[in-house]
């Protein structure tokens, strides 16, 4: 009977207590759901601390907290002075946290923005394909202007800029702003990456991007099932390398 008993002692689970979100980051997730539905932009002041407070119901307190850590991941600025310009303002969008995220992941584990490259490879992979079956509108068109930028770009951080720029806008297409935010994590990638092409001609590489962009376009825009392929060729052969398009078949 000892025995069963101690057996039974043995097998009884024993539960931690669970631990409830802290309130500022139900602060936090508001603000960031406002600016992904856009009722909040980018320049715009946050309401005071006291309104806040009273719109969610929290104190003055956890709405300091929340506006620190939005503040850590670079997506609002406290500015002080008179009048109505101080006060949290929006000076980022929602990529700005992933951005953030990535830099602490890094400092924390020793990654390389390098190993950006091939999960950035599945994100474009993943836009080309939806564009492709979705069939909105012709992506040529409205990249164009996007990819003129790229062509004309004359110096290396204006070509990272420019190709991020485009890659986000793609994905914003889909609507999807995971992909757009991943999207805009190559900066963090190309800034590594810059250093290595220094001695390539940026007019002769920014050419051939945007040469690749107009195939991948034109790819997208026939509902061309290889399209997703083309876009994760395109992602692998990184935009500030000499490497060129690896052929779909």
């Amino acid at each position: 009977m000892d025995v069963e008993q101690s057996a039974a002692q043995r097998r009884v689970a024993v539960f931690s207590p669970v631990e409830k979100p802290r309130a500022f980051a139900y602060v936090v997730a508001e603000i960031e759901r406002e600016l992904v539905a856009g009722r909040i932009r980018v320049g715009d002041r946050l309401p005071g601390e006291r309104q806040m407070a009273e719109q969610l119901g929290v104190s003055r307190a956890t709405v300091r907290e929340a506006l620190r850590a939005l503040e850590l991941f670079g997506l609002v600025e406290a500015r002080r002075g008179s009048g109505g310009g101080s006060g949290s303002h929006v000076v980022a969008g929602t990529d700005a946290g992933l951005r953030c995220a990535w830099r602490l992941h890094a400092l924390a584990t020793g990654a390389k923005a390098s190993d950006l490259l091939h999960p950035l490879a599945v994100v474009q992979q993943h836009v080309a394909t939806t564009l492709a079956r979705e069939r909105r509108g012709s992506v040529g068109e409205q990249l164009a202007d996007a990819n003129r930028a790229v062509a004309a770009s004359d110096d290396w951080q204006q070509l990272l800029r420019a190709d991020v720029e485009l890659h986000v806008a793609a994905a914003r297409l889909i609507s999807d702003q995971l992909a757009s935010g991943c999207a805009a994590l190559a900066s963090a990638a190309g800034d590594e990456l810059l250093g290595a092409r220094r001695g390539a001609s940026v007019q002769a590489v920014a050419g051939r991007v945007a040469a690749e962009h107009c195939l991948l376009f034109d790819a997208i825009d026939r509902g061309d099932a290889a399209a997703g392929a083309l876009a994760f060729a395109h992602a692998l052969g990184d935009p500030l390398a000499s490497k060129p398009l690896a052929v779909v078949a």
